[in-house]
């Protein structure tokens, strides 16, 4: 083999390994684009809270059910499917309605290696347990009350407690957050 042969196998051979990498780079490592919003609202208390919520139940994420752009904004968005395992406020009983199971919207999406999420209030992950203050936006479709302001997390012992910063601030079990949103 010539040198100049040899030169041109091995310019070649860098060439693939710079297109294989860098479809790899693009493709596998994942990306997070964040969103900043400005809640219309700000909420104090969970009476506050309350005021503005069709439904607050505790239960899980069970899935994705679809994911997409709002046709006239653009803007990213998912719908999960929810399992309420306990009803905390439901004044017109719109959780049996619909077999205990909600759909919840959310502004952002995953699209392949990127993520497109509010930078405070990440996107809901199948699995996850929480205490949600829905508003009932369209029939059977529900959004979180305030972004983060209305989303909870659930220890595994039962145990209810804010989101993040701008949650409306509460930590005690399920029962006592039911019973304080069902007083008067």
């Amino acid at each position: 083999m010539t040198r100049r042969r040899r030169l041109a196998v091995i310019v070649a051979g860098v060439a693939v390994l710079a297109i294989v990498a860098g479809y790899f780079a693009v493709r596998v490592i994942p990306r997070t684009q964040s969103m900043h919003v400005s809640w219309a609202v700000r909420y104090q208390s969970l009476a506050d809270l309350k005021a503005s919520t069709n439904v607050a139940v505790a239960g899980r994420f069970t899935g994705v059910l679809s994911q997409g752009f709002a046709p006239t904004t653009g803007i990213p968005y998912t719908e999960f499917s929810f399992a309420v395992d306990k009803v905390l406020y439901d004044p017109l009983a719109r959780v049996p309605a619909l077999g205990g199971t909600l759909r919840v919207h959310q502004t952002g999406s995953v699209s392949g290696n990127l993520t497109t999420e509010i930078d405070d209030d990440p996107l809901f992950s199948v699995g996850q347990t929480a205490v949600l203050f829905l508003r009932e936006y369209a029939p059977g479709y529900f959004a979180v009350v305030g972004g983060p302001q209305g989303r909870f997390g659930v220890s595994p012992s039962g145990q209810v407690s804010p989101f993040n910063s701008e949650t409306v601030p509460f930590v005690g079990t399920e029962d006592a957050l039911s019973s304080s949103l069902n007083l008067g």
